[in-house]
């Protein structure tokens, strides 16, 4: 399976550059820009959630499908992924969803919370057994795993626009399909 076309097909990502930078907090927060050598980097975060049948949604529903990752929790590293989890930066979004850093030039990447455990404990929270569901091998999760949910490089102050796309049933698991039947 393709997971680069997984990813995009998600909407996991979808960068552009050269914008302004908002609120945020890390647990490494620094100081303030000290050298000109560091650019700001904001991440918006937000999650779509479809309706997936059953009750017609109320016009509140419907408002409030795509919504700001409030909470949501980041490990940020950069060049090439390390294996100790001292060397990442743990990030949270704020209220709004945004997630700022002042860092030095260079690529960067980030993963979620989950994708920190072992393969085994990963697989016991992502990997389900029923009737209905159809899942793939475990490589496909290990793949999913040790993908990055975004990657940059840093330049210049820059701005990333970040969907994550739930599906009807499966949530953001690409390597998981609902086989049963579909509300009405």
């Amino acid at each position: 399976m393709d997971f680069r076309l997984l990813f995009t097909g998600m909407g996991l990502f979808i960068v552009s550059s050269c914008g302004s930078v908002t609120g945020g907090g890390t647990e490494n927060e620094g100081t303030a820009r000290e050298n000109d050598n560091l650019h700001k980097l904001t991440v918006s975060v937000s999650e779509y959630r479809p309706h997936c049948g059953g009750m017609a949604p109320t016009p509140e529903m419907e408002a409030n499908i795509t919504r700001p990752g409030n909470g949501m929790v980041y490990y940020l590293y950069e060049d090439s992924r390390p294996t100790n989890k001292s060397d990442f930066t743990k990030v949270t979004a704020n209220n709004a969803g945004i997630i700022e850093l002042e860092l030095k030039p260079g690529n960067y990447s980030m993963i979620t919370e989950d994708k920190m455990l072992p393969l085994d404990e990963f697989l016991a929270i992502h990997k389900v057994e029923g009737i209905h569901y159809s899942s793939q091998e475990n490589s496909c999760y290990e793949e999913w795993k040790n993908a990055a949910n975004f990657n940059v490089e840093l330049v210049s102050d820059t701005t990333m626009q970040i969907q994550i796309n739930h599906r009807c049933f499966t949530g953001i698991n690409p390597c998981l399909k609902y086989t049963g039947p579909h509300p009405p």
